[in-house]
C-alpha cells in the first residue's frame, strides 16, 4: 500500500469514527433509535441541518462537536484527495519532461519496442551491459515488474507511430529491436522505423518463420525466431550440456557478467600496424581474443596468433567482463 492509499484510508477511518461517535452519543442523549441517531449525525456532518437537537445544553454542545469534527474531516479529505490528484499529475508531467530531455541527448542508442516476455530479456541484457537504450511500450504497467524501472528511459505509446519513434530518438539511434507479439505489428514497426532512419540497424522478432522474408523486405537487417532458437537450445542441452552450463553461468552470474563483445579499431588507434602480440591486449585489459574479423576480406580469424597484423577497421571479438571491455574500447580509439 503506497502513501496515498494510506492517507485516504486514515481519512475514511476518521470519518467513520465521527459517525459512530455521533450515532452512539445521540442514541444515549436523546433516547432515540440507532437509525434516527445515525440520520441525525449524517445531517449535521453534511450541513443539511436538523431541528431535532432541542434545547438541552449537553445535546447542543455534542452537536457542535460533531459538526466541527465531521466537517473538518470531510474538508481535510476533499483537500487531500484534490492535492493527491494534482500532485500526481504534476509529478508525471515533470518526470515525463525530464525523461524526454534525457532521451533527446542520446546518440547511438538502441530502441527496444515492447516489454513482453521477449522484450524483458532484451532489456535485462542491455541494462547489464550498460548499453544506452530507450523502451517503447503501450502499457506502463508492463514495466512495473522491472525492479530497476526508475533507472530506465521509456516512452509510453504505440511503436508503429512516427511521433512515438521520434520521441524515442530514432533519428539519432544506432539500432532498433522489435519484440512485439505478432508479426504484423513487427512488420509495421520495421517499415516505419526504416522510413525514419535509413542507417538504422533493425532486428525484429519473427513469430512465424514464413514472416522472416517479409520483415527483411520491409527493412529489417536481421530477424530472430524464438521457436527456432528454442529448438536449438533444447538440442544443445541434450548434446552439449557442459557447454550450455558454462554459457549459462557466464551470462547469469552477476559478479562475473562475462560477455562476448566486438570492438572495431578506429583509424586513429595506436594499435594500427601492430601485431596482436605487440598490442598486449590480454596484458593491458585481461580480455581473451577469440577472433578477429579483418576489414579488408571480412574473413574471421579464429584463435588468432600473436603474429597477426592489426589494421584500421578490423574488429576484435573478445570475451571478458564489462570493465575489461571498457578498457579495450579506450585502447582501440
Amino acid at each position: 500500500m503506497d502513501i496515498i492509499q494510506k492517507r485516504i484510508l486514515k481519512i475514511i477511518i476518521a470519518l467513520a469514527a465521527v459517525i459512530i461517535t455521533g450515532t452512539i452519543g445521540f442514541t444515549a442523549l436523546k433516547n432515540i433509535s440507532v437509525e434516527n441517531a445515525l440520520y441525525l449525525t449524517i445531517c449535521l456532518i453534511s450541513t443539511v441541518g436538523n431541528r431535532e437537537i432541542g434545547e438541552n445544553p449537553t445535546e447542543i454542545l455534542f452537536a457542535i462537536f460533531i459538526i466541527f469534527t465531521g466537517m473538518g474531516t470531510l474538508l481535510y479529505g476533499v483537500s487531500n484527495t484534490t492535492a493527491f490528484i494534482l500532485e500526481g499529475q504534476l509529478n508525471n508531467i515533470l518526470r515525463r519532461k525530464k525523461m524526454n530531455k534525457n532521451i533527446s541527448k542520446l546518440n547511438d542508442h538502441f530502441i527496444i519496442c515492447g516489454a513482453g516476455k521477449t522484450g524483458l530479456s532484451v532489456i535485462e541484457e542491455f541494462y547489464k551491459t550498460r548499453n544506452p537504450f530507450v523502451i517503447i511500450e503501450k502499457e506502463e504497467e508492463a514495466l512495473n515488474q522491472i525492479p530497476y524501472k526508475d533507472n530506465l528511459l521509456f516512452v509510453i505509446g504505440d511503436s508503429t507511430q512516427d511521433e512515438i519513434l521520434e520521441l524515442a530518438g530514432i533519428k539519432n539511434a544506432k539500432g532498433l529491436i522489435s519484440t512485439l507479439n505478432d508479426d504484423t505489428s513487427n512488420l509495421f514497426v520495421v517499415f516505419t522505423a526504416r522510413s525514419l532512419n535509413s542507417n538504422l540497424r533493425i532486428i525484429s522478432k519473427a513469430v512465424d518463420e514464413d514472416s522472416e522474408r517479409k520483415l527483411l523486405k520491409a527493412g529489417a537487417n536481421a530477424t530472430v525466431s524464438p521457436n527456432r532458437i528454442g529448438g536449438m537450445r533444447l538440442a544443445s542441452v541434450a548434446l552439449r550440456p557442459v557447454v550450455v552450463s558454462f554459457l549459462d553461468t557466464m551470462l547469469k552470474q552477476a559478479d562475473l557478467s562475462l560477455r562476448m563483445e566486438s570492438v572495431t579499431i578506429s583509424e586513429n588507434s595506436s594499435l594500427i600496424r601492430k601485431t596482436l602480440g605487440e598490442a598486449e591486449i590480454a596484458k593491458k585489459t585481461g580480455l581473451i581474443v577469440v577472433a578477429v574479423e579483418q576489414a579488408e576480406t571480412k574473413n574471421y580469424i579464429y584463435n588468432p596468433r600473436a603474429e597477426l597484423m592489426l589494421n584500421a577497421g578490423d574488429s576484435l571479438i573478445m570475451m571478458g567482463n564489462m570493465e575489461q571491455l571498457e578498457k579495450l574500447r579506450k585502447l582501440v580509439e
